[in-house]
């Protein structure tokens, strides 16, 4: 049976309208671990995530398992709010969705998955 393995998930924001071109590229990276059909799988502790404008990273933090779903935390502090996170299946095409504690949404595309070793 093949095993859980662990990967850099890259997206890129998307919207309803399209950015023009000179507009800086928005992006979300997290590492995760996922099952051989694409899903998240819970995992012990915390993985890294950051987002990206233009390549600079405008904040960095963790993803967590929760037990009403999986949720960001960008802060330092373990009071900071969450963002939650929604996706079906990690793939390239695949959308997910940041709700941010202020209830606005963030859309993303996934763009790549990259293998990690351990």
């Amino acid at each position: 049976m093949p095993m859980v393995r662990r990967v850099r998930i890259v997206a890129v924001q998307s919207g309803i309208h399209a950015q023009p071109a000179d507009s800086p590229t928005h992006s979300l990276e997290i590492v995760a671990f996922l099952t051989p059909e694409g899903l998240l799988h819970p995992f012990p502790g915390e993985q890294p995530a950051r987002r990206l404008t233009a390549g600079q990273e405008m904040w960095s933090g963790v993803l967590l398992h929760a037990e009403y779903g999986w949720v960001l935390r960008t802060g330092h502090s373990e009071d900071e709010p969450l963002s939650r996170l929604s996706i079906r299946q990690v793939r390239p095409g695949e959308h997910l969705t940041l709700h941010e504690p202020d209830g606005s949404e963030l859309v993303f595309q996934v763009v790549n998955v990259i293998p990690l070793e351990d």
